[in-house]
């Protein structure tokens, strides 16, 4: 029975969002470290791509995971304070506080194991995902045409 409820208690201990104190003052995008410690930066929203974004503080661009659970909350052009870790070229956000001063918790803290739901499905044609960045691809009529390529029968 005590075997029981200290599991059940490591379980649900697991399952509540870990508290994470940021840097009371914003780390500018420009002074970044792959893989340094808990951060914020505050900055303007430049960019919104679904469920990600790219905040701009005037010292540089960064992109910002906002969840699944924020599309739509955040808007372009509003003054967000994002809080999380930056690695590969992207700050990880824990929680994002708006300009309105409301506190935002990001990430997976439901229940988490192998025996826990699947994450939504954001993929290709999802509307909920939004437009991706843009990208460069030539106009076809500038490409050469290949060339014809004859049947020996047909000659």
């Amino acid at each position: 029975m005590g075997i029981g409820a200290a599991g059940g208690a490591s379980a649900a201990q697991l399952a509540r969002p870990v508290i994470e104190m940021a840097p009371t003052a914003p780390t500018r995008v420009a002074s970044l470290v792959e893989g340094a410690d808990l951060v914020a930066v505050k900055g303007r929203v430049a960019e919104i791509y679904g469920d990600k974004a790219v905040i701009d503080d005037g010292t540089g661009r960064v992109l910002v995971g906002l969840g699944p659970d924020n599309i739509g909350v955040v808007t372009k052009d509003s003054t967000i304070r994002v809080q999380g870790r930056f690695d590969n070229g992207e700050l990880h956000s824990s929680y994002l506080t708006l300009s309105d001063g409301k506190v935002l918790a990001v990430g997976p803290h439901g229940p988490r194991g192998p025996h826990a739901p699947p994450p939504p499905h954001h993929g290709p044609g999802d509307p909920e995902r939004g437009a991706p960045p843009p990208c460069l691809v030539a106009p076809a009529s500038t490409s050469p045409s290949p060339p014809a390529i004859q049947d020996k029968e047909a000659r």
